[in-house]
């Protein structure tokens, strides 16, 4: 048998020192680019920007809710206990960037572009991922559930200890992606979505219906 690659990941590439940006000093425009901040303890809360740029900078305990970022660019980023919660990122370009112990639930990253992006210990219910494309991301000890990942690509893309349940993944291949540590309850998928795709044997009742097969 074929030993499985390891996913490689390049992580952000983040200089050591920052320029703190305070409450106060926070102003985002349509196109604005924000270079080697470091965010901390402060709001971006309700505001409408699109065509940001951001890269080597790092944000901690910063709420996003209900923020609306359409076509962002990230390039090394870290985000580290933020609420991305309902926040609009849509047609975002995502590189080299990390989320650890995010609350996500219902950020919309539709037609979005991921490359070399961790997810560590996020909680994502009801997020929207449609046509969404991935390369080289990481999703580890995630919480998926009720996500839409309809029609969206993977190519290089990890599943570990993540929750899925009643995730949709209709029309998105799953061919090589390894399902085997994450629960995917009611996950919503096409058979031909399922071709290639990496299960334990505990797992097959969740396809039953899909495969026409009664099991006893």
């Amino acid at each position: 048998m074929q030993r499985k690659k390891k996913l490689k990941i390049v992580n952000p590439d983040i200089y050591e020192e920052l320029e703190e940006v305070l409450e106060g000093e926070i102003i985002v425009e349509d196109d604005s680019y924000i270079e080697l901040k470091s965010f901390e303890n402060v709001s971006l809360e309700n505001k409408q920007a699109k065509k940001v740029s951001i890269s080597q900078s790092i944000f901690k305990n910063v709420s996003f809710n209900n923020t609306s970022f359409k076509g962002i660019d990230l390039t090394d980023v870290i985000f580290e206990k933020c609420d991305l919660s309902n926040a609009d990122f849509t047609e975002s370009v995502i590189y080299r960037t990390q989320f650890k112990n995010c609350k996500l639930m219902g950020i919309n990253l539709s037609e979005g572009t991921l490359n070399n992006v961790t997810f560590d210990n996020c909680m994502a219910r009801y997020s929207i991922c449609t046509l969404l494309r991935c390369k080289n991301v990481l999703f580890k000890e995630c919480t998926f559930t009720s996500t839409d990942f309809y029609k969206s690509q993977f190519t290089n893309v990890e599943f570990l200890n993540s929750e899925l349940i009643e995730a949709q993944m209709h029309e998105t291949s799953l061919k090589g992606i390894d399902l085997t540590s994450c629960s995917i309850d009611g996950i919503g998928l096409n058979i031909e979505d399922l071709k290639g795709c990496i299960v334990g044997p505990e797992q097959l009742m969740c396809f039953a219906n899909l495969l026409g097969v009664i099991l006893k």
